[in-house]
């Protein structure tokens, strides 16, 4: 008998397709990556971490699974890392040694304007904002956000001050930089 559930894992394994698989009682939980192997009783799933990179199969019996997920836009910015992981280790910053005397903030960021590199600065309230420096004073930043999945965000105005840490090409902002630009590229 056919289901769409073998279709679907049929699929995911025919293409290297990227696809998410919930188990009960596990709301917060979920296994990201393409179908290896399947039976009536079991999947087999090389599963990913959110960077894309191999994190170990997955074994799981089909009677466990609560529901799959697929053609999200988490799943297709995971399939893009998928096939790109080995540019996460390429650093974007070749010199990282900074002025941090005076105003730091501004002695940091004014290096990063206008280039194609994001990075993260951390508020007051200790929220994490990844993006591109587009503007720069001495009291201000204009910050292009990118987020998660690599989606362009606007512009948003932050005071130099209310900034409580600077981290420049960390892996999320790589990965976020590799999202970015393939997306832009479509």
């Amino acid at each position: 008998m056919k289901t769409l559930l073998k279709e679907i894992l049929q699929n995911s394994k025919e293409n290297k397709k990227i696809i998410g698989i919930r188990v009960y009682e596990n709301d917060d939980y979920f296994y990201a990556g393409y179908v290896l192997d399947f039976n009536d009783k079991v999947v087999q799933l090389q599963h990913f971490t959110e960077y894309g990179i191999e994190d170990g199969i997955v074994l799981e019996p089909i009677e466990n699974i609560e529901n799959v997920e697929i053609d999200d836009d988490y799943y297709k910015s995971l399939q893009i890392l998928v096939q790109q992981n080995q540019k996460l280790e390429i650093k974007n910053i070749v010199d990282s040694k900074y002025n941090i005397e005076g105003n730091w903030r501004y002695n940091i960021l004014k290096t990063f304007v206008g280039k194609p590199i994001i990075i993260v600065i951390e508020n007051h309230k200790r929220e994490k904002i990844c993006g591109f420096v587009t503007k720069l004073t001495e009291q201000e930043i204009l910050l292009n956000p990118i987020g998660l999945q690599g989606i362009d965000e606007g512009l948003s105005l932050y005071k130099l001050d209310d900034i409580y840490s600077i981290q420049p090409d960390d892996l999320e902002c790589r990965k976020r930089l590799i999202l970015y630009n393939s997306k832009k590229v479509k």
